[in-house]
């Protein structure tokens, strides 16, 4: 019986200091390890305008796997130092949180992939004075009608504002690809939180 309350306790302690932890964090370290769902689509920017495969990414930071969503055209995925920081410091950082947290968790197929990620893109690249178009404008696909459709469905469904969760935060690195992710502080939070629950059953 002891031993339960010091686990409990522990995992309460746990969770108490990474809620402390501030929300500017230190350097983490990126590995990456290759595409999951994608599909190609040509994109057209003026940062970058060539065929790529779209979709999610998979990484690895802070001793979990993730399946990111890129969020920078200019450089390359790859392995490196990443900056956490909060998702709405982003162009239309607000949307691009509210498109993650409502969509990613019900990608189930090669084409969810890509119309979120393009969805994404088209929320970072767009001009302010242009309206949210996959077809035409400062960002736009091509060679995929199904993944411009399904990223158009999306982009239609968006709210006029919108205050994320504050669980999203972009991965930022001066040398690779910027990604975003669910926060690891608030996955570790979510699996302190399954411990406890764990111990409370075996408790009765």
């Amino acid at each position: 019986m002891h031993r339960i309350h010091a686990k409990i306790s522990v995992a309460a302690c746990a969770v108490a200091l990474i809620a402390a932890i501030p929300r500017t964090a230190p350097a983490d370290l990126v590995t990456f390890n290759g595409v999951a769902l994608n599909q190609q689509v040509k994109i057209h920017s003026a940062v970058r305008t060539q065929r790529v495969k779209a979709g999610q990414l998979r990484i690895a930071c802070q001793g979990a796997d993730h399946l990111a969503y890129c969020v920078d055209l200019t450089q390359y995925a790859g392995s490196g130092e990443v900056t956490e920081t909060p998702i709405t410091t982003l162009h239309n950082g607000d949307l691009v949180g509210w498109l993650y947290e409502t969509r990613a968790s019900a990608v189930a197929d090669s084409l969810d992939a890509v119309a979120l990620q393009v969805a994404i893109w088209e929320l970072l690249y767009e001009s302010d004075d242009n309206a949210f178009d996959m077809t035409s404008g400062a960002f736009y696909v091509t060679q995929s009608d199904n993944a411009a459709d399904a990223a158009q469905t999306l982009l239609d469904a968006a709210p006029a504002s919108y205050a994320p969760a504050g669980t999203t935060i972009a991965l930022l690195s001066d040398s690779k690809q910027d990604v975003m992710i669910p926060e690891p502080t608030a996955l570790v939070l979510l699996s302190a939180g399954a411990i406890w629950a764990a111990l409370r059953r075996r408790q009765k």
